[in-house]
Protein backbone atom coordinates (compact mmCIF):
# COMPACT_ATOMS: atom_id res chain seq x y z
CA UNK A 1 0.00 0.00 0.00
CA UNK A 2 3.16 2.61 0.83
CA UNK A 3 4.49 1.66 -2.74
CA UNK A 4 1.70 2.48 -4.33
CA UNK A 5 1.11 5.44 -2.45
CA UNK A 6 4.97 6.55 -3.25
CA UNK A 7 4.08 5.68 -6.95
CA UNK A 8 1.07 7.97 -6.63
CA UNK A 9 2.84 11.00 -5.08
CA UNK A 10 6.30 10.33 -7.28
CA UNK A 11 3.70 10.90 -10.39
CA UNK A 12 1.75 14.08 -9.20
CA UNK A 13 5.54 15.53 -8.24
CA UNK A 14 6.87 14.85 -12.19
CA UNK A 15 3.35 15.61 -13.80
CA UNK A 16 3.92 19.30 -11.96
CA UNK A 17 7.33 19.54 -12.95
CA UNK A 18 6.18 18.95 -16.38
CA UNK A 19 3.74 21.43 -16.24
CA UNK A 20 5.67 24.04 -14.92
CA UNK A 21 8.45 23.35 -17.64
CA UNK A 22 6.10 23.61 -19.76
CA UNK A 23 4.86 27.50 -18.89
CA UNK A 24 8.36 28.35 -18.54
CA UNK A 25 9.09 27.43 -22.21
CA UNK A 26 5.84 28.75 -23.08
CA UNK A 27 6.60 32.16 -21.46
CA UNK A 28 10.31 32.20 -22.97
CA UNK A 29 8.43 31.95 -26.29
CA UNK A 30 6.07 34.61 -25.50
CA UNK A 31 8.81 36.78 -24.93
CA UNK A 32 10.88 35.81 -28.21
CA UNK A 33 10.92 39.09 -30.70
CA UNK A 34 9.43 37.77 -33.71
CA UNK A 35 10.07 40.44 -36.76
CA UNK A 36 7.06 39.51 -39.33
CA UNK A 37 4.32 40.08 -36.16
CA UNK A 38 5.74 43.86 -35.69
CA UNK A 39 3.67 46.90 -36.72
CA UNK A 40 5.19 48.19 -39.84
CA UNK A 41 6.37 51.51 -39.52
CA UNK A 42 5.18 54.17 -42.17
CA UNK A 43 8.32 55.85 -43.59
CA UNK A 44 8.58 58.90 -45.79
CA UNK A 45 11.41 60.81 -47.94
CA UNK A 46 11.70 64.03 -46.37
CA UNK A 47 14.53 65.08 -48.61
CA UNK A 48 16.28 64.10 -51.12
CA UNK A 49 19.83 65.77 -52.79
CA UNK A 50 20.97 64.32 -55.96
CA UNK A 51 19.26 65.83 -59.10
CA UNK A 52 19.53 69.39 -60.67
CA UNK A 53 17.19 69.64 -63.65
CA UNK A 54 16.09 66.25 -64.18
CA UNK A 55 20.28 65.50 -64.39
CA UNK A 56 22.26 63.59 -61.93
CA UNK A 57 24.48 65.67 -60.03
CA UNK A 58 26.76 62.53 -58.02
CA UNK A 59 28.56 60.17 -59.88
CA UNK A 60 28.90 57.16 -57.35
CA UNK A 61 28.63 58.15 -53.70
CA UNK A 62 30.67 56.53 -51.56
CA UNK A 63 30.22 58.11 -47.70
CA UNK A 64 28.28 60.42 -46.03
CA UNK A 65 28.36 62.13 -42.51
CA UNK A 66 25.77 63.99 -41.10
CA UNK A 67 26.47 66.73 -38.47
CA UNK A 68 24.61 67.86 -35.51
CA UNK A 69 23.34 70.28 -36.61
CA UNK A 70 21.83 68.16 -39.58
CA UNK A 71 24.26 69.38 -42.11
CA UNK A 72 25.71 66.64 -44.49
CA UNK A 73 29.19 66.01 -46.25
CA UNK A 74 29.07 63.32 -49.02
CA UNK A 75 31.81 61.18 -50.71
CA UNK A 76 31.68 60.98 -54.25
CA UNK A 77 33.83 58.27 -55.61
CA UNK A 78 32.80 59.30 -59.35
CA UNK A 79 33.94 63.11 -59.68
CA UNK A 80 36.32 62.40 -56.91
CA UNK A 81 35.14 65.27 -54.73
CA UNK A 82 33.87 66.02 -51.25
CA UNK A 83 30.88 68.01 -51.13
CA UNK A 84 28.77 69.65 -48.19
CA UNK A 85 25.26 70.80 -47.88
CA UNK A 86 23.17 72.14 -45.21
CA UNK A 87 20.29 70.75 -42.97
CA UNK A 88 17.68 72.04 -46.05
CA UNK A 89 19.60 70.16 -48.89
CA UNK A 90 21.21 73.69 -50.05
CA UNK A 91 24.69 73.19 -51.25
CA UNK A 92 27.17 74.80 -49.40
CA UNK A 93 30.78 73.97 -51.51
CA UNK A 94 33.22 71.71 -51.92
CA UNK A 95 35.32 70.13 -49.07
CA UNK A 96 38.05 68.21 -51.07
CA UNK A 97 38.81 67.51 -54.87
CA UNK A 98 40.97 65.11 -56.63
CA UNK A 99 44.63 65.11 -56.78
CA UNK A 100 47.60 63.71 -55.37
CA UNK A 101 48.52 65.92 -52.96
CA UNK A 102 47.94 66.38 -48.90
CA UNK A 103 43.64 67.30 -48.59
CA UNK A 104 43.05 65.84 -52.16
CA UNK A 105 41.45 62.23 -53.12
CA UNK A 106 42.69 59.48 -54.50
CA UNK A 107 40.20 57.07 -56.04
CA UNK A 108 39.96 55.26 -53.39
CA UNK A 109 38.25 56.72 -50.15
CA UNK A 110 35.79 56.54 -47.30
CA UNK A 111 34.48 59.75 -44.56
CA UNK A 112 34.29 59.41 -41.30
CA UNK A 113 33.10 61.60 -38.35
CA UNK A 114 36.18 63.41 -35.90
CA UNK A 115 36.51 65.32 -33.01
CA UNK A 116 34.44 68.24 -32.04
CA UNK A 117 32.31 67.78 -35.15
CA UNK A 118 35.54 67.96 -37.59
CA UNK A 119 36.25 65.30 -40.93
CA UNK A 120 38.37 62.41 -41.59
CA UNK A 121 39.10 61.10 -44.76
CA UNK A 122 40.61 57.78 -44.66
CA UNK A 123 42.59 56.41 -47.90
CA UNK A 124 43.25 52.89 -49.36
CA UNK A 125 45.43 51.69 -51.71
CA UNK A 126 48.91 51.62 -51.90
CA UNK A 127 49.54 54.70 -49.82
CA UNK A 128 47.04 54.31 -46.75
CA UNK A 129 46.67 57.92 -45.62
CA UNK A 130 44.60 60.20 -43.71
CA UNK A 131 43.81 63.81 -44.10
CA UNK A 132 42.04 65.96 -40.90
CA UNK A 133 39.72 68.31 -42.22
CA UNK A 134 38.46 71.39 -39.18
CA UNK A 135 35.37 73.64 -39.46
CA UNK A 136 36.27 77.06 -40.60
CA UNK A 137 35.45 79.47 -37.95
CA UNK A 138 34.64 82.37 -40.45
CA UNK A 139 32.11 80.35 -42.84
CA UNK A 140 29.84 77.52 -43.22
CA UNK A 141 32.68 75.00 -44.99
CA UNK A 142 35.60 73.07 -43.69
CA UNK A 143 39.49 73.94 -43.65
CA UNK A 144 42.25 71.15 -44.68
CA UNK A 145 44.60 70.95 -41.17
CA UNK A 146 46.93 67.88 -41.47
CA UNK A 147 47.71 64.17 -43.37
CA UNK A 148 48.99 61.54 -41.69
CA UNK A 149 50.98 58.84 -43.63
CA UNK A 150 50.58 55.49 -42.06
CA UNK A 151 53.42 53.04 -41.49
CA UNK A 152 53.61 50.68 -44.40
CA UNK A 153 53.33 47.36 -42.82
CA UNK A 154 52.77 44.19 -44.89
CA UNK A 155 50.53 42.18 -43.02
CA UNK A 156 47.72 44.78 -41.40
CA UNK A 157 46.08 48.04 -41.81
CA UNK A 158 43.71 50.27 -39.98
CA UNK A 159 40.37 50.66 -40.73
CA UNK A 160 39.23 54.24 -39.38
CA UNK A 161 35.68 53.93 -37.41
CA UNK A 162 35.45 57.02 -35.72
CA UNK A 163 36.79 59.50 -32.63
CA UNK A 164 35.86 58.88 -29.10
CA UNK A 165 38.02 62.54 -28.72
CA UNK A 166 39.75 65.22 -30.00
CA UNK A 167 43.29 62.91 -30.52
CA UNK A 168 41.60 59.70 -30.03
CA UNK A 169 40.23 57.31 -32.83
CA UNK A 170 38.99 54.06 -32.70
CA UNK A 171 40.29 51.94 -35.50
CA UNK A 172 39.70 48.28 -36.89
CA UNK A 173 43.02 46.18 -37.45
CA UNK A 174 42.27 44.26 -40.45
CA UNK A 175 44.44 41.59 -41.36
CA UNK A 176 46.18 41.37 -45.05
CA UNK A 177 45.53 37.99 -46.74
CA UNK A 178 48.24 36.86 -49.43
CA UNK A 179 47.57 34.56 -51.73
CA UNK A 180 49.39 31.79 -50.51
CA UNK A 181 47.19 32.01 -47.55
CA UNK A 182 44.26 32.19 -48.60
CA UNK A 183 43.07 28.80 -48.89
CA UNK A 184 44.08 28.05 -45.16
CA UNK A 185 41.35 30.62 -44.22
CA UNK A 186 39.03 30.19 -47.03
CA UNK A 187 37.52 26.59 -45.13
CA UNK A 188 36.63 28.90 -42.13
CA UNK A 189 34.77 30.86 -44.37
CA UNK A 190 35.11 34.03 -41.77
CA UNK A 191 38.37 36.40 -41.30
CA UNK A 192 39.36 38.20 -37.58
CA UNK A 193 40.31 41.54 -36.94
CA UNK A 194 40.95 43.61 -33.86
CA UNK A 195 39.17 46.44 -32.45
CA UNK A 196 42.41 48.85 -31.03
CA UNK A 197 42.71 52.87 -29.99
CA UNK A 198 45.50 55.32 -31.87
CA UNK A 199 46.14 58.37 -31.93
CA UNK A 200 46.27 61.49 -34.57
CA UNK A 201 49.15 60.23 -35.76
CA UNK A 202 48.16 56.77 -36.24
CA UNK A 203 50.37 55.17 -33.74
CA UNK A 204 49.11 52.68 -31.11
CA UNK A 205 47.52 53.96 -27.95
CA UNK A 206 45.11 50.42 -27.00
CA UNK A 207 45.01 47.33 -28.69
CA UNK A 208 42.72 44.45 -28.50
CA UNK A 209 39.83 45.47 -27.01
CA UNK A 210 37.62 42.96 -28.81
CA UNK A 211 37.90 40.59 -31.30
CA UNK A 212 35.44 40.86 -34.62
CA UNK A 213 34.68 38.22 -37.19
CA UNK A 214 33.64 38.85 -40.59
CA UNK A 215 32.38 36.25 -43.35
CA UNK A 216 34.84 35.62 -45.97
CA UNK A 217 34.22 35.34 -49.80
CA UNK A 218 33.78 33.02 -52.31
CA UNK A 219 37.03 33.49 -54.29
CA UNK A 220 38.78 31.82 -56.81
CA UNK A 221 42.60 32.15 -56.79
CA UNK A 222 44.91 31.43 -59.52
CA UNK A 223 48.35 32.26 -60.88
CA UNK A 224 46.88 35.33 -61.96
CA UNK A 225 45.44 36.43 -58.73
CA UNK A 226 42.15 36.73 -56.83
CA UNK A 227 38.57 36.85 -58.25
CA UNK A 228 36.25 37.69 -56.16
CA UNK A 229 32.59 35.53 -56.64
CA UNK A 230 30.56 36.65 -53.83
CA UNK A 231 29.70 36.58 -50.28
CA UNK A 232 27.26 33.95 -49.33
CA UNK A 233 23.74 35.86 -47.74
CA UNK A 234 22.95 35.28 -44.07
CA UNK A 235 26.31 35.31 -42.78
CA UNK A 236 27.45 36.63 -38.94
CA UNK A 237 29.25 39.60 -39.39
CA UNK A 238 30.12 41.52 -36.69
CA UNK A 239 29.41 45.21 -36.39
CA UNK A 240 31.31 48.19 -34.62
CA UNK A 241 29.11 51.66 -35.49
CA UNK A 242 30.80 54.94 -33.37
CA UNK A 243 28.16 57.15 -31.95
CA UNK A 244 28.40 60.98 -31.17
CA UNK A 245 30.12 62.02 -28.31
CA UNK A 246 32.88 59.26 -28.49
CA UNK A 247 30.58 56.38 -27.53
CA UNK A 248 30.60 52.97 -30.00
CA UNK A 249 28.34 49.80 -29.89
CA UNK A 250 29.75 46.73 -30.87
CA UNK A 251 27.22 44.24 -31.99
CA UNK A 252 27.65 40.24 -32.58
CA UNK A 253 24.57 38.78 -34.51
CA UNK A 254 26.05 35.16 -32.72
CA UNK A 255 25.39 35.54 -29.55
CA UNK A 256 22.89 38.34 -30.11
CA UNK A 257 24.59 41.12 -28.15
CA UNK A 258 24.70 44.82 -28.56
CA UNK A 259 27.37 46.28 -26.39
CA UNK A 260 27.42 50.18 -25.60
CA UNK A 261 30.82 51.52 -24.60
CA UNK A 262 31.86 54.60 -23.24
CA UNK A 263 34.22 56.97 -24.96
CA UNK A 264 36.85 55.55 -22.59
CA UNK A 265 36.14 52.24 -23.78
CA UNK A 266 34.12 51.10 -20.60
CA UNK A 267 30.82 48.66 -20.93
CA UNK A 268 27.76 51.07 -20.64
CA UNK A 269 25.11 48.28 -21.19
CA UNK A 270 24.34 45.55 -22.90
CA UNK A 271 21.53 43.80 -24.94
CA UNK A 272 20.82 40.34 -25.50
CA UNK A 273 18.31 40.07 -28.12
CA UNK A 274 15.58 37.12 -27.76
CA UNK A 275 14.98 36.80 -31.74
CA UNK A 276 12.47 33.83 -32.84
CA UNK A 277 14.16 31.60 -34.74
CA UNK A 278 13.83 32.13 -38.40
CA UNK A 279 14.80 29.87 -41.14
CA UNK A 280 16.15 30.37 -44.57
CA UNK A 281 13.66 28.98 -47.47
CA UNK A 282 14.69 27.05 -50.24
CA UNK A 283 13.17 29.67 -52.51
CA UNK A 284 15.95 32.73 -51.13
CA UNK A 285 18.44 30.04 -51.57
CA UNK A 286 17.49 29.81 -55.37
CA UNK A 287 16.84 33.44 -55.42
CA UNK A 288 20.64 34.21 -54.73
CA UNK A 289 21.89 31.49 -56.94
CA UNK A 290 20.41 32.90 -59.75
CA UNK A 291 22.52 35.58 -59.55
CA UNK A 292 25.53 33.72 -59.81
CA UNK A 293 27.07 30.86 -62.36
CA UNK A 294 25.96 27.21 -61.68
CA UNK A 295 29.66 26.07 -61.08
CA UNK A 296 29.92 28.05 -57.92
CA UNK A 297 26.54 27.14 -56.45
CA UNK A 298 27.60 24.44 -53.97
CA UNK A 299 30.22 26.71 -52.61
CA UNK A 300 27.28 29.24 -51.81
CA UNK A 301 25.19 26.26 -50.61
CA UNK A 302 27.77 24.89 -48.27
CA UNK A 303 28.21 28.00 -46.44
CA UNK A 304 24.27 29.28 -46.32
CA UNK A 305 23.23 28.67 -42.86
CA UNK A 306 20.00 27.21 -42.12
CA UNK A 307 18.80 29.69 -39.39
CA UNK A 308 19.16 33.69 -40.28
CA UNK A 309 21.15 35.55 -37.95
CA UNK A 310 18.93 38.06 -35.38
CA UNK A 311 20.26 41.16 -37.66
CA UNK A 312 22.47 41.55 -40.60
CA UNK A 313 23.54 45.33 -39.18
CA UNK A 314 22.78 47.66 -36.87
CA UNK A 315 23.02 51.75 -36.38
CA UNK A 316 21.99 53.23 -32.94
CA UNK A 317 21.24 56.84 -31.81
CA UNK A 318 20.80 58.52 -28.36
CA UNK A 319 16.93 57.33 -28.80
CA UNK A 320 16.65 54.20 -30.98
CA UNK A 321 18.57 51.23 -32.31
CA UNK A 322 18.19 49.80 -35.74
CA UNK A 323 18.24 46.09 -36.63
CA UNK A 324 18.64 45.09 -40.83
CA UNK A 325 17.27 41.82 -40.53
CA UNK A 326 16.79 40.96 -43.92
CA UNK A 327 17.03 41.12 -47.47
CA UNK A 328 14.43 39.19 -50.41
CA UNK A 329 14.09 40.64 -53.12
CA UNK A 330 14.37 44.60 -53.81
CA UNK A 331 13.77 45.16 -50.30
CA UNK A 332 14.97 45.36 -46.76
CA UNK A 333 13.51 44.33 -43.35
CA UNK A 334 14.42 46.71 -40.47
CA UNK A 335 13.20 46.64 -37.25
CA UNK A 336 13.58 49.43 -34.52
CA UNK A 337 13.95 49.27 -31.27
CA UNK A 338 14.11 51.46 -28.21
CA UNK A 339 17.65 51.51 -26.23
CA UNK A 340 16.36 49.17 -23.74
CA UNK A 341 16.03 46.70 -26.49
CA UNK A 342 12.08 46.68 -26.66
CA UNK A 343 10.74 46.26 -30.59
CA UNK A 344 8.49 49.65 -31.65
CA UNK A 345 8.01 48.33 -35.07
CA UNK A 346 9.49 47.51 -38.84
CA UNK A 347 9.99 48.58 -42.15
CA UNK A 348 11.11 48.37 -45.38
CA UNK A 349 13.41 49.72 -48.17
CA UNK A 350 14.46 49.38 -51.46
CA UNK A 351 17.92 47.60 -52.20
CA UNK A 352 19.00 50.18 -53.29
CA UNK A 353 19.48 52.61 -49.72
CA UNK A 354 22.27 52.08 -48.06
CA UNK A 355 21.75 53.66 -44.94
CA UNK A 356 24.74 55.43 -43.49
CA UNK A 357 23.55 57.17 -39.78
CA UNK A 358 20.24 57.56 -37.60
CA UNK A 359 19.27 60.71 -35.64
CA UNK A 360 16.02 60.88 -33.90
CA UNK A 361 12.94 59.99 -36.05
CA UNK A 362 15.24 60.13 -39.17
CA UNK A 363 17.17 57.52 -40.92
CA UNK A 364 20.37 59.38 -43.87
CA UNK A 365 20.72 56.98 -46.97
CA UNK A 366 22.72 56.97 -49.75
CA UNK A 367 20.09 55.80 -53.02
CA UNK A 368 22.08 54.32 -54.86
CA UNK A 369 19.89 53.39 -57.98
CA UNK A 370 21.84 52.52 -61.29
CA UNK A 371 19.65 53.68 -63.95
CA UNK A 372 18.34 57.10 -62.16
CA UNK A 373 21.77 58.12 -60.46
CA UNK A 374 22.59 58.35 -56.54
CA UNK A 375 21.44 60.76 -54.59
CA UNK A 376 21.30 61.63 -50.56
CA UNK A 377 17.75 60.44 -49.13
CA UNK A 378 16.55 61.26 -45.71
CA UNK A 379 13.61 59.39 -44.33
CA UNK A 380 11.13 60.29 -41.59
CA UNK A 381 9.75 57.31 -39.59
CA UNK A 382 5.72 58.18 -38.14
CA UNK A 383 5.95 56.64 -34.94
Amino acid sequence: MKKDRIFVLSGIVLAFLFLHQGCNNSDEETDLINYSELDEIATEVLLEIGHRDGDPIFGALIGLVVFEDGSMVVGDRGTRRIEQFSEDGSYVGAVANQGDGPGELSPLFELVLGGEESLIVHHFGMENRVDYFVTDPDGDGFLYEDTVIQEAVMDHRNLMLGALSSDRYLVRVTEILRLSELDQVADRGVSESVLAVVDHHQTLVRDSISTLKSPLAIFNASGRGVSIIGIPPYQDHDRVKVLRGGRYLIAKPDSSELTFYNDQSEMDHQITLKVAERGVTEEEIREFLSDHDREHHQKFRSRIPEVKPPFLDVWASDRHILLKTDEVGEEQEFVLLNREGDPLGRFHLSTFDDIRWIEGDRIYSLHQHPEEGHSIRVYGLNL
